[in-house]
């Protein structure tokens, strides 16, 4: 599969990601994390969905990394925290700092040189 599709699709996987541990994080909020509620946040849904993402998106990033080598691979995968920054502040609410946008610019740059090699 050409590498740069690939790259967007765990990008995406990236995003979904996000956001179902955002929804997981609203929905065990006051929850403390201890033995006892363990099982409560296992069994939830979004906690489900975060990890089953996580673990295709893994799986994925290995055929990159393998094809590219582990150095430029990291590097070319960094399009992934620009979807977890955008779906956080567009579905999550949180806050798109100046810092953020300068950061998602050099990501695409450094992506485009990387990937044109």
């Amino acid at each position: 599969m050409n590498k740069w599709i690939l790259n967007f699709v765990i990008a995406l996987l990236a995003g979904m990601n996000s956001l179902f541990w955002g929804w997981c994080i609203k929905d065990l909020r006051e929850m403390e994390l201890t033995l006892v509620n363990l099982p409560r946040l296992v069994l939830n849904i979004w906690f489900i969905l975060a990890v089953g993402i996580a673990f295709v998106a893994a799986i994925l990033r290995f055929s990159i990394l393998s094809d590219m080598g582990v150095l430029e691979g990291a590097f070319f995968l960094m399009t992934s925290a620009i979807s977890t920054i955008l779906v956080a502040h567009f579905f999550l609410g949180e806050v798109l700092t100046t810092k953020s946008i300068f950061g998602i610019i050099l990501i695409m740059i450094g992506s485009f040189i990387i990937g044109m090699k």
